[in-house]
């Protein structure tokens, strides 16, 4: 919105975010799908009538394995692939959106995004040759460890919008508690398009597995704290799909545990579950991530414990419906 974005673009952007949060709604459709699907079986009489015809648990874990299968499949793709690529490509669309919006003469007494740092506000432009003056100027200003604020009686804007320099005005910077005001004769910025493309930085989430590795051996004798958060993202992107057999299993068995339960029971306790799993999950991944104990092995403690609630599972079944397994 800040930006300006066409309608094309908002579609864009809407599809971008999708395949960022696919990866969550992959397992959790899959879960719910699962379970939903053995409650109308038992609320219809069809798994009685399945059982009555000499079917036992076994014969369901046919499909129900190959499903485990396809989904797992769905979340690696999406994980190694789909995820990263989507938060990447809306960097480079947020990008194409400050090209358009510098490409365009600059609006009176509306504000004007500069990247994602600088915001400006105009209360007159005057278009002379290949510049504009500027008067009355106002410029918000972020980074990491401070927000200054720019106030100046005129400007002038040249070499297609990405020199820019302020006259006549006051600075105020907050950092922390500490307030500071100056004074300027001039104030100069600049923005390099080009050079923004070139240096376009990724994060953890947004590299391939190639720049993962690339920046594993880098850190590994520099930050081992930042070593430990991306040797993370590493094992995540291959193991991530592995946690699809653990929890379709917890919810196939809770499905024929919960007989008799209502639909909205149902759905109460699937999403209980579910928040219950993946609680369980992130701690894990996080004391990984955080150097606590080697990644790798948080994903082999998870997979411990999940087979461990499969397994309890599996044994209420066979004590409650023996003759059935």
């Amino acid at each position: 919105i800040e930006l300006g974005p066409s309608i094309a673009t908002v579609a864009l952007i809407m599809l971008l975010v999708f395949g960022e949060l696919l990866g969550f709604f992959i397992p959790l459709g899959a879960f719910m799908s699962v379970l939903f699907h053995l409650h109308r079986l038992q609320a219809e009489g069809e798994t009685l009538a399945f059982f009555t015809l000499g079917f036992s648990l076994r014969n369901f874990l046919k499909p129900f394995l190959v499903f485990c299968v396809i989904i797992t499949l769905l979340e690696f793709v999406s994980t190694f692939w789909i995820t990263p690529l989507a938060k990447r490509a809306q960097k480079g669309v947020k990008l194409a959106l400050i090209e358009k919006s510098l490409s365009q003469p600059f609006p009176e007494k509306r504000p004007v995004f500069l990247g994602s740092k600088r915001c400006l506000y105009i209360i007159q432009v005057s278009p002379e040759g290949k510049k504009e003056e500027l008067k009355g100027v106002l410029l918000l200003e972020k980074s990491s460890s401070k927000v200054g604020l720019f106030l100046s009686k005129r400007g002038v804007v040249k070499d297609k919008k990405e020199d820019f320099t302020l006259f006549d005005g006051w600075g105020f910077f907050k950092k922390g508690e500490e307030l500071e005001v100056i004074k300027f004769g001039s104030y100069h910025f600049g923005i390099n398009l080009k050079e923004m493309k070139e240096n376009l930085s990724y994060s953890r989430g947004e590299k391939t597995l190639k720049e993962l590795k690339k920046e594993l051996k880098i850190l590994r004798n520099q930050d081992r704290k930042e070593y430990y958060k991306y040797l993370g993202e590493y094992y995540y992107r291959i193991f991530n799909a592995f946690i699809i057999f653990p929890l379709l299993s917890i919810g196939f068995f809770l499905g024929f545990l919960l007989k008799g339960v209502q639909k909205l029971g149902t759905f109460f306790l699937g999403i209980f579950c579910y928040m219950l799993f993946f609680m369980a999950y992130n701690f894990l991944v996080s004391l990984g991530e955080a150097g606590t104990i080697y990644p790798a092995f948080s994903y082999l403690l998870f997979y411990l414990l999940a087979g461990s609630v499969v397994k309890i599972e599996y044994f209420l079944l066979k004590k409650k419906e023996g003759v059935l397994i």
